[in-house]
């Protein structure tokens, strides 16, 4: 019986240090979790930590439409890119408002104006909150509570974010992160075909026009001391020049301080090589450069 006794008092003890162990291993990963998405080159854990970014004096946000357009492609070092895949009209308040203590200057920040078409929430964001500079947390707190939660008391989940990938990515692979673009142009077949994709049918429509619109405006009243510039990126299509039509209507409906013309400025052979396009939403690296030579991009301060 003490023989018994014994070995199960053993075989406790070895279970509560496997425990105890298990939970000091849990809590290391943790802090390196966090630590990495604090100390990451990419872009949004360099804007939501506390690292200042005092070297530049324009900003691009967007959606996938304007990754391209950095500091790398217009050969311009004082531009920082802060476009990312998909991104909506909440991702971008959050940026907009971490932006205001990034800089000494006052920057001039670019807007691409379909980031504005989509203003749900989505719980990406959730791995930068405990980052010093992200500021409105309630938000995500609210709308993800489960993701929020386990997330802020077990890092260690933050690896199932679909972003989180790109901070280790950018952790290890530094001054990678501002060189994203188009290394591909459009394939005859889609060129001779000149159909818009999903997305580019839902830019064209009137009722998402108008909600671009009206989001713009929100944020130019809710940004009063930054100096904010609204630009839409070419559509390709065959019919119409749908990317100088959005253009004209959103200069009607915003101040024209606050936007940028690119397509007015474009050659019509632009929408015809189809080698300036990566695919009917994207740029190719060649028209990003031509669309600075012919609007001087960087030079609109």
């Amino acid at each position: 019986m003490k023989k018994n006794s014994f070995i199960f008092n053993s075989n406790s003890i070895k279970f509560i240090y496997g425990i105890i162990f298990g939970c000091i291993i849990f809590y290391i990963i943790s802090l390196y979790i966090n630590y990495t998405i604090k100390k990451s080159e990419f872009r949004f854990s360099q804007i939501f930590s506390n690292k200042q970014l005092n070297n530049y004096n324009a900003f691009v946000l967007g959606n996938s439409r304007s990754v391209s357009f950095n500091k790398f492609t217009l050969n311009y070092n004082s531009i920082f890119n802060l476009s990312y895949n998909s991104i909506n009209y909440n991702e971008l308040l959050n940026i907009l408002d971490a932006l205001k203590n990034k800089t000494k200057n006052k920057p001039v920040i670019y807007i691409e104006l379909t980031s504005l078409i989509y203003d749900n929430i989505e719980c990406r964001f959730t791995i930068f909150t405990h980052l010093e500079n992200f500021i409105d947390k309630k938000i995500l707190e609210k709308n993800c509570k489960t993701q929020y939660f386990l997330e802020k008391f077990f890092p260690v989940t933050k690896v199932k974010n679909e972003i989180f990938l790109r901070t280790f990515y950018y952790s290890i692979f530094k001054n990678r992160d501002q060189k994203w673009y188009n290394n591909y142009t459009m394939p005859e077949k889609t060129c001779s075909l000149g159909k818009l994709s999903p997305f580019a049918l839902k830019i064209v429509e009137n009722e998402n026009q108008n909600k671009m619109i009206l989001n713009a405006k929100k944020i130019l009243k809710e940004n009063p001391n930054q100096r904010i510039k609204f630009f839409i990126t070419p559509i390709f299509s065959k019919k119409k020049n749908y990317g100088l039509m959005i253009e004209n209507y959103a200069k009607e409906n915003l101040k024209e301080i606050n936007f940028l013309e690119i397509n007015k400025n474009l050659p019509k052979t632009f929408y015809k090589d189809c080698k300036m396009f990566a695919d009917s939403l994207h740029l190719s690296l060649k028209g990003v450069k031509s669309v600075n030579f012919y609007t001087k991009f960087i030079g609109y301060y």
